[in-house]
């Protein structure tokens, strides 16, 4: 593990729940709180990226519609050469730092193509929960604009996931996750793993229909699924290499 990650994850830990630095789920916002299912998130995008001084990292999506603030792109900023977050979202503060660049528009292919040819530096890309709240149609073309676009060498992203069923609308799957990810022919899959941390949210003594997908549309089949000692859901992170830097 290289200087600089064994850094950002003592500032993780540092800044992470308290009110100077707003996150998703850090106990304050939300629920969870220090080594819950988001801090895992940080902390493993943390260490498939691999940064160091020189690196120049893209958050896609990386705002928060409730404090306005993008907590992975500032702490990031901290030790690496500059960060492009790109939301709607966020919010530019008075005070920020100035290797921070924000983008207040949502990622479509075509804005993300603009964005990676013009600052054809990136040497990173991460997107931190964001996949699995997007269209399908939408995030493939993500995916895409990424693949043909960008002349970085690392793209690392966290996701919702359930291997068969849907409980909430863009939730991925087995299936959408293949085939949000095989647009990717100029990268690899590098790593995969699964959270050992479960999002409190994620178990529901509510009765959910289960949703499945029948050509384009998803419908509710029975039977109901209830509260129980499996989650409804479970992040991944997943780390995709350059192809051609690894000849």
């Amino acid at each position: 593990m290289s200087i600089i990650t064994q850094r950002i994850k003592m500032e993780l830990w540092k800044r992470f729940g308290t009110d100077e630095h707003p996150a998703e789920w850090d106990g304050k916002l939300y629920g969870g709180g220090m080594i819950s299912q988001r801090y895992w998130e940080y902390f493993k995008s943390i260490e498939m990226l691999d940064l160091d001084e020189t690196s120049i990292v893209l958050d896609i999506g990386g705002g928060s519609p409730i404090s306005g603030i993008g907590f992975f792109s500032s702490l990031l900023s901290k030790y690496v050469k500059k960060v492009i977050v790109m939301d709607k979202e966020i919010k530019c503060p008075e005070e920020h730092n100035t290797n921070v660049e924000i983008i207040n528009e949502d990622a479509c292919y075509e804005n993300l193509k603009d964005i990676l040819n013009t600052y054809d530096t990136i040497t990173h890309i991460s997107s931190v929960s964001v996949f699995e709240h997007i269209e399908d149609n939408n995030r493939k073309n993500i995916v895409k604009s990424i693949n043909n676009h960008f002349k970085g060498t690392t793209f690392v992203t966290t996701l919702e996931y359930n291997a068969k069923y849907c409980f909430f609308e863009y939730q991925l799957t087995s299936a959408t996750l293949s085939e949000l990810f095989k647009p990717l022919t100029n990268f690899y899959l590098s790593e995969c793993e699964a959270s050992p941390i479960w999002c409190e949210n994620a178990f529901d003594a509510e009765k959910h229909w289960k949703l499945r997908q029948f050509g384009r549309f998803k419908v509710r089949v029975k039977p109901y699924v209830t509260d129980s000692k499996v989650p409804l859901w479970y992040p991944l992170a997943l780390k995709f290499l350059k192809m051609s830097d690894q000849n």
